[in-house]
C-alpha cells in the first residue's frame, strides 16, 4: 500500500512538472498560489536549481537564478543552498537534466525541502539614444519534497525602463530585481533585497 501511494505521489509531481515544461507563461498572464503556511512551518532548506532559460539570452538565466537565491535567503526562515554547492551535488550524483530525475531524488542529494524550478521565458533587452528597455517573463515553482507536491506557484512579466548613460546594463539589473521581487511577493520579505550584483 505504501509503495503504491509513493508510486501516485510521484505520478502527480511528474504530472505537475510536465505541465510546467510544456506551458511557457503567457506574456499577458500573472498569477501566484500558494499554501505560504506550509511555506514557513515545513520548509527550512532551499535550492534553487539550474534555470531552464529559453531566451537568447544565455547569462540572463544567472542573473535571474543569483538574483532568487539573494531573494529567497531574505526569508529569515530559510537556509538556502549556494549555486555552487548545488550544481556540485547535483555534478556529483550524475543528474545533468534536472527533468529527468525525480524530485524527491534532487531532494535528497541536495538535502533540501524544497527546490524551485524556474524557466525563463522572455528577456528582451531595447535601447535607443535616451532609453534602455527590458521586458521579461518567468515562471517558479516551489516543490515540497516530503509532500512530492509544489506548494507555490508563481508566474510574472515585467517591463523596466532605464534611463541612459547607464543603459542596457542597468536596466536589464533592475529587470532582473523587478522580476524577481514579483515572483517572491506573496512571500513577507523580512528586508530589502538590494544586493544583486552582475556576474563578470
Amino acid at each position: 500500500m505504501k509503495k503504491l501511494a509513493l508510486m501516485c505521489a510521484l505520478f502527480t509531481a511528474s504530472l505537475f512538472l510536465c505541465a510546467f515544461l510544456s506551458s511557457p507563461p503567457s506574456k499577458n498572464i500573472t498569477t501566484t498560489s500558494g499554501d505560504f503556511n506550509a511555506l514557513n512551518v515545513k520548509i527550512h532548506t532551499v535550492a534553487v536549481l539550474p534555470i531552464d532559460n529559453t531566451t537568447n539570452k544565455k547569462a540572463a538565466g544567472k542573473w535571474v537564478r543569483k538574483a532568487l537565491i539573494e531573494g529567497f535567503k531574505s526569508f529569515r526562515y530559510y537556509t538556502v543552498l549556494n549555486e555552487e554547492i548545488t550544481d556540485k551535488k547535483l555534478k556529483e550524483a550524475g543528474i545533468s537534466d534536472i527533468h529527468a530525475s525525480s524530485p524527491r531524488k534532487i531532494g535528497t542529494v541536495l538535502g533540501a525541502d524544497a527546490i524551485i524550478y524556474t524557466r525563463l521565458a522572455k528577456f528582451k533587452e531595447s535601447v535607443n539614444l535616451a532609453f534602455g528597455s527590458v521586458e521579461t517573463s518567468a515562471r517558479i515553482q516551489m516543490v515540497d519534497i516530503s509532500a512530492q507536491k509544489i506548494i507555490y506557484d508563481s508566474q510574472q512579466t515585467d517591463t523596466t525602463t532605464g534611463i541612459t548613460p547607464g543603459g542596457i546594463i542597468f536596466a536589464s539589473l533592475q529587470a532582473v530585481r523587478n522580476l524577481r521581487d514579483k515572483l517572491l511577493k506573496k512571500y513577507p520579505l523580512k528586508k530589502k533585497v538590494e544586493t544583486y550584483k552582475r556576474r563578470k
